[in-house]
């Protein structure tokens, strides 16, 4: 299952408009509400993330990195939002 979340911001000048204000935190709480959601439709707690050999990375340089770095830090992202209870 993937899921994907666009997000669509006004672009705001110089004076106030309270209609793109208003449109920009509709956009944050519907990017709240789909990245808070661990309850599919069923009523059943979203997919839970098992990985295991992760080294704690957060940085890489993206001209040289190699799959297991990747997966280390995506291992590490993973372990960030699940500690954070983002995700299961």
């Amino acid at each position: 299952m993937a899921i994907e979340i666009a997000i669509s911001l006004p672009q705001f000048g110089d004076d106030y408009d309270g209609l793109k204000m208003r449109a920009f935190v509709e956009e944050v709480e519907r990017l709240h509400a789909a990245l808070t959601a661990d309850i599919d439709d069923a009523g059943s707690p979203g997919p839970v993330y098992t990985i295991t050999n992760v080294t704690p990375d957060r940085a890489y340089d993206a001209d040289t990195v190699l799959i297991p770095e990747l997966a280390d830090v995506v291992g590490t992202l993973i372990s960030d939002l699940q500690n954070k209870n983002i995700i299961g």
